[in-house]
């Protein structure tokens, strides 16, 4: 676990000159994906866009990534998703649900953010956990958990 209270979570420094920029979380996951079928070590990766990025509190510039000598550099967790026998990354999140207005919802959370909804306040995506969020909501709850997602306020809820 990379997240003690009171203690640093990464630091400041150059960014290695063979670290891959990704544009988007789904990017960064298919780097892993790719890591992992050609059994070599996972590539640093530079964020410069998607949830993850902006959960770590980074600025969307890609190219201050090669240039500055203070880029924030920490380790994150990656998750693994099995769909129907196939073996999937995900850095930010995973969400599973039916339809929006009905059925259950389930949410795994490596970062607070699922675009410009706060969907687990207190995710962080170097922690070593996950949080998960399983929404059994009415129609009317749900609209009133869909107004509440960009500031985070739809928990605490029972059915949340």
């Amino acid at each position: 676990m990379n997240v003690r209270r009171d203690h640093d979570w990464g630091e400041l420094g150059k960014m290695p000159t063979d670290a891959v920029v990704a544009d988007s979380d789904r990017e960064v996951s298919r780097l892993v994906e790719s890591a992992w079928s050609d059994n070599v070590a996972l590539p640093t990766v530079g964020l410069a866009g998607g949830d993850l990025r902006r959960a770590l509190g980074g600025r969307r510039n890609s190219r201050r990534l090669h240039c500055d000598d203070d880029v924030f550099g920490a380790m994150i967790d990656v998750g693994v998703a099995i769909v129907e026998g196939r073996r999937f990354a995900f850095v930010a999140q995973v969400i599973a649900r039916s339809r929006w207005w009905s059925g259950p919802v389930f949410a795994v959370m490596n970062s607070e953010w699922l675009g410009d909804w706060i969907v687990a306040p207190r995710a962080h995506p170097g922690d070593g956990y996950f949080d998960l969020v399983e929404a059994r909501l009415s129609v009317g709850d749900r609209i009133k958990a869909r107004r509440r997602l960009p500031t985070g306020t739809h928990v605490p809820h029972p059915s949340i």
